[in-house]
């Protein structure tokens, strides 16, 4: 077999067609290469991106993996084919195994946490996901246990104007609506003001747990705007 280091090399085309080699012909590969230019790509490995990934992965036939800069030019050259999907994929899993295989334990615990919520950045719309989920549950959580919220203004509670049923009350105090307060706690940049009307009263854990889920819900946004400033970053 024959293996090619490229490192440094200025491809024009690197083009990959022959699944299959003669049996007389020396099969030739591309070793792991480091600072490889490439302007173009074709063959069937850009038709399959799974193919590709495969490839990249392993450098060839030895368990051996590319190094980023390779996955990267190779990305450029797909980008610029067109095959911006493919690119994204791409450069989503270099940064996969570059931060995996990088850093302390904790550098791979945040990694797991970009991987989840924005894909590294590649694909910020998950954080958007895990913000409806979380919607979701604050709504459910805030509409089973209407019974523990009270009003946060107490002088008006004791005059008996003010009750938990929805809408608002004789003297103008804002009723509690389950799904405000839930939009309330979520996206609280974009606050209706049920938070700051009514409060938990009696149940410590309820508090806690919506507590949680509003930092949950700021991580989230903020993880998101990252993901976005990156995306715009890199174009």
């Amino acid at each position: 077999m024959i293996k090619l280091d490229l490192t440094g090399a200025e491809i024009d085309l690197l083009r990959i067609d022959a699944r299959l080699h003669a049996p007389d012909v020396q099969k030739v590969t591309i070793a792991p290469t480091t600072d490889m230019t490439l302007a173009k790509i074709s063959g069937y490995l850009v038709d399959d991106v799974k193919l590709l990934i495969s490839w990249l992965e392993h450098g060839g036939p030895l368990p051996e993996p590319f190094p980023v800069t390779t996955w990267v030019a190779v990305a450029n050259a797909l980008e610029r084919s067109g095959r911006e999907e493919q690119a994204r994929r791409l450069r989503y899993r270099a940064t996969d195994h570059f931060l995996w295989n990088t850093g302390s334990v904790w550098l791979k615990i945040w990694a797991g946490i970009k991987k989840v919520t924005i894909g590294h950045g590649y694909y910020p719309s998950r954080a958007l996901t895990g913000i409806l989920v979380l919607l979701a549950l604050a709504f459910a959580t805030v509409w089973t246990n209407a019974e523990y919220f009270v009003p946060t203004a107490l002088a008006v509670a004791d005059d008996g104007t003010v009750t938990v049923a929805s809408g608002v009350s004789s003297n103008g105090y804002p009723g509690f609506w389950s799904f405000l307060y839930a939009f309330d706690v979520v996206l609280s940049p974009v606050a209706s003001g049920q938070t700051e009307a009514w409060r938990v009263a009696g149940n410590q854990a309820l508090a806690l747990w919506i507590a949680g889920l509003k930092l949950g819900a700021y991580a989230l946004l903020g993880l998101f705007v990252t993901g976005i400033t990156g995306v715009v970053s890199r174009r």
